[in-house]
């Protein structure tokens, strides 16, 4: 819920099952899940070491602000190289919490997906998208503009 949090729109991922998919994505016996059981276990091993050195207790029983603090540390990974393992794991983690979120029905609600259903009719192109279209075909050697003198 950290990762994704309820709006007024959209339920928070705890609400949706998320964590329980999570639990069986790494306990499935597949090489990229084990991989990924790895990764997500130490990650979940380091953020509790991290809350304890810097906070005293171990992650859950923080307030939000103190887990936010701490997730925002490892959000993103530095500028000068390869991510991290904490870093890497947020990275992943966050990758399976909104993968998981948006192959859900409230996903789909929340993104305004609906579906493969088919169109009454299919709107035209705008003369903006199709200036856009000619240039690139143009650039691409597949549209010739022809020149009309007058």
């Amino acid at each position: 819920d950290l990762i994704l949090p309820e709006t007024d729109d959209a339920p928070a991922p705890s609400q949706l099952g998320i964590p329980e998919f999570i639990d069986e994505w790494v306990s499935a016996p597949h090489p990229d899940q084990l991989k990924d059981r790895k990764l997500i276990l130490e990650g979940f091993s380091w953020l509790d070491k991290a809350s304890r050195k810097q906070f005293g207790t171990q992650f859950d029983r923080l307030v939000e602000h103190q887990q936010l603090q701490i997730l925002d540390s490892i959000a993103q990974p530095d500028e000068n190289g390869e991510p991290n393992l904490e870093q890497s794991f947020f990275i992943r983690l966050r990758y399976l919490v909104v993968g998981a979120y948006y192959t859900t029905e409230e996903g789909f609600k929340d993104i305004g997906y609906i579906g493969n259903v088919p169109l009454a009719e299919y709107p035209s192109v705008s003369a903006k998208e199709k200036e856009i279209l000619d240039k690139e075909l143009e650039n691409l050697g597949v549209l010739i503009k022809k020149h009309i003198r007058r």
